[in-house]
């Protein structure tokens, strides 16, 4: 273990000209990856301070559980492993939620289930990627899981699409009246694709599925802008 935190993120200042403009702007370098860098900068997280400081939930959302913990472990100086390089491409993205002591009352693991779809849907959204498939996971004390997973109709990146296939997955798993006692909860995507298909082209457009997922899509984003602005990201010269 250090005894002082690592130099995790430096931040440059970098200037250029453009036409008779002189520009500023502002790089995160450091032991993370591109990626995560850029994610950290869009919201203002320049320095192992700042990472400190951050709630620690926000960081899950917008880097996903094992990243963000392994950040703020680092910037603390409390691990010394290197930082997961993103340059590779996700093969999945997912959300879990473990509950304090066994969880009987079937409304309130939906209601939990549906807020982790959003935060995958969030995530998710972060790269233009539609995904195929989508899972879902329950885990009892005794640490017996059960994972259940179907396709999407056509590949989806909005929270709509997502929240359905996980109530269709979840009912089938817990029907209404069934007692059962759950400790984690868990949902995520995977299969994922650079492009949305459509498999029933026609000589008048696009499918009616296909119009509607894009309308989905598009207010998913208009949603993702909100919560971005709620986020109230720092403001620094530029």
């Amino acid at each position: 273990m250090r005894s002082h935190p690592p130099a995790l993120l430096r931040v440059a200042r970098m200037t250029r000209l453009v036409g008779s403009e002189r520009r500023v702007r502002f790089a995160v370098r450091g032991s993370c990856g591109k990626k995560t860098a850029d994610t950290l900068s869009r919201y203002g997280y320049l320095t192992c301070a700042d990472i400190q400081n951050a709630d620690p939930r926000f960081l899950a959302r917008i880097l996903g559980d094992a990243a963000a913990e392994s950040i703020r472990n680092h910037s603390l100086g409390i691990d010394q492993s290197p930082f997961p390089s993103e340059e590779a491409e996700e093969k999945s993205v997912s959300r879990e939620h473990t509950f304090a002591e066994d969880e009987t009352d079937r409304e309130t693991v939906r209601q939990t289930l549906l807020r982790l779809v959003e935060e995958v849907g969030f995530r998710f959204r972060r790269e233009r990627r539609w995904a195929r498939t989508g899972k879902l996971k329950l885990r009892d004390a005794a640490f017996n899981t059960i994972t259940r997973q179907a396709r999407f109709e056509l590949p989806a990146r909005d929270d709509i699409t997502f929240r359905h296939l996980m109530l269709e997955l979840f009912d089938k798993e817990w029907p209404p009246g069934r007692r059962r006692a759950v400790r984690l909860a868990g949902f995520g995507v995977t299969d994922i694709t650079d492009s949305p298909e459509d498999p029933q082209p026609s000589l008048f457009g696009p499918s009616p599925l296909a119009e509607q997922m894009k309308k989905r899509e598009r207010l998913a984003a208009a949603l993702d802008a909100l919560q971005n602005r709620k986020a109230s990201p720092r403001h620094f010269a530029r």
